[in-house]
């Protein structure tokens, strides 16, 4: 089940977002970013649907992966209330948060609410639009699979590419794990003025490093910067 789960995501999401990352969509959704950090600094790291890293990360994602037109605002809203609009500032709560306060039960309510709507926007989205009604010989549906991409996302979505980015563009200090470890005095801004921001394969390199040194599972990186492009 999970071989078939797997492979479904991949051709149905992952194999189209290559060509969608370099359209006219996906490449306004980057120059906006873009025009946010350099106009809205103080707001762009913030849980703020208007601007900044937050909206980009659903819309972008969501672009490339499913082929969602990111100008559907009734789609994103219930996608942003999803993955961000939550006390714990991130739709895995649902999948990892402890159960028991009072707080996790209100919010688990909200994600009981949102998460079927969720997977209705997947399951009607361009990209699976080409995907049979009974996949592999574990015949899973295409509401089978659009549930199943729900956790993929929610490390997608919340937790690998935002995190990644709030370390390589220095909001976000590394953290000293090990004693007499100096991560943290690391200023990532420096480092900016050693490496040509114009080599693509130096800036994946230092991409790559700083998911290294922040990522708690090493091959989450590789899976988050694949589909980040």
């Amino acid at each position: 089940m999970h071989e078939a789960a797997s492979k479904a995501f991949m051709q149905f999401t992952v194999a189209k977002s290559g060509s969608r990352q370099q359209d006219p969509v996906a490449k306004a959704l980057i120059a906006q970013l873009a025009e946010d950090y350099k106009t809205k600094p103080k707001r762009f790291f913030t849980n703020n649907r208007e601007c900044g890293l937050y909206p980009f990360m659903i819309r972008y994602l969501h672009y490339c992966l499913f082929g969602i037109n990111p100008l559907d605002k009734e789609k994103f809203d219930t996608l942003y209330d999803f993955f961000y609009a939550n006390a714990a500032d991130s739709a895995s709560a649902y999948y990892i948060a402890g159960v028991g306060t009072a707080v996790n039960v209100v919010e688990k309510g909200k994600f009981h609410t949102l998460l079927p709507k969720v997977v209705k926007i997947y399951e009607e989205s361009p990209h699976f639009a080409a995907m049979p009604e009974s996949f592999s010989s574990k015949k899973l549906s295409k509401f089978e699979v659009a549930h199943l991409c729900m956790p993929i996302m929610s490390i997608a979505a919340t937790v690998g590419p935002k995190h990644l980015l709030n370390f390589s563009m220095g909001h976000q200090k590394f953290t000293n794990f090990l004693k007499g470890n100096t991560l943290k005095d690391i200023d990532v801004s420096k480092i900016w003025d050693q490496i040509d921001l114009d080599d693509r394969a130096e800036v994946e390199r230092y991409l790559y490093e700083c998911g290294r040194l922040a990522m708690p599972v090493g091959h989450s990186r590789k899976f988050i910067l694949s589909i980040m492009g």
